[in-house]
């Protein structure tokens, strides 16, 4: 539902109307901006069907500064004057999409490391544990902000979008690659992996087709969970202003917008 409804926020939540009247009949403002059409210059078309929250969550509105929730403003406005359930939805698209990415770049570099931690064993199992350590020293938040702050060169460069996943990432993939490795450990020693190596099977054959089928049961459910943690950092980031930049709308984005005015 979440996804659907970020998917869909640009239609839900605009000042565009989804179908007025003017001197050329009945059209659709809102099917005209996303399909690129501007209307003709001086046109005086009278809504008839508005948005289901007809704002534009970067509308500014000083006369409407931190209303209570009401009719006409379903959560109230923020201290800006703009509509926070249009600026929630919008902040959705953002906000899900760092939560996606985050899990999935950790995924990219857990899973490596985890798999080959727990196939090959030995001085590798050593390093990539201790590694592993190194890292969980750390709370992800904490981390996030320390490489935030620094700001190297090549991070710079990556919108917002990508660059707070990147960033997240290299601080969440370690319980990917601990689950992995634990789950390789286990399956490597059963019989149906010493019945493959006895048919001839290679390693990079046996890891694809027999150990790692078996082993992504937990690592995909902690990924998952993953999203979740990845969209809370991702709005504590925002909230204190090292996140997605304004006037890009994210729910951490949002609520720090509700409270600016406050004394």
């Amino acid at each position: 539902m979440l996804i659907a409804m970020a998917v869909a926020a640009p239609v839900l939540a605009t000042d565009r109307p989804w179908l007025s009247h003017g001197p050329d009949g009945f059209v659709s403002p809102i099917l005209r901006h996303l399909l690129g059409m501007l209307l003709p210059e001086g046109s005086t078309e009278r809504a008839v069907l508005p948005a289901p929250i007809p704002y534009d969550p970067a509308h500014l509105d000083l006369d409407a500064v931190l209303e209570p929730p009401s009719r006409r403003h379903w959560m109230g406005t923020d201290g800006l004057g703009r509509d926070v359930v249009a600026r929630l939805l919008h902040g959705a698209r953002v906000s899900l999409s760092v939560g996606i990415l985050t899990a999935g770049l950790a995924l990219l570099i857990g899973l490596p490391l985890g798999a080959l931690a727990g196939y090959r064993g030995g001085w590798l199992d050593a390093v990539v544990s201790r590694l592993i350590e190194a890292v969980l020293c750390f709370p992800i938040l904490l981390l996030a902000l320390a490489i935030l702050g620094m700001s190297p060169p090549w991070l710079s460069r990556f919108p917002d979008v990508l660059r707070i996943p990147v960033v997240l990432a290299v601080a969440a993939w370690t319980p990917v690659a601990r689950y992995l490795r634990g789950e390789f450990l286990r399956i490597r020693d059963l019989d149906m992996i010493a019945a493959a190596r006895a048919s001839g099977a290679g390693h990079l054959r046996v890891v694809a087709r027999h150990i790692l089928p078996s082993a992504m049961a937990p690592v995909l459910v902690t990924t998952t969970f993953m999203v979740g943690g990845a969209i809370l950092a991702e709005a504590a980031l925002s909230f204190i202003g090292l996140g997605v930049q304004a006037p890009t709308p994210t729910w951490g984005g949002a609520a720090k917008g509700s409270l600016d005015a406050h004394p």
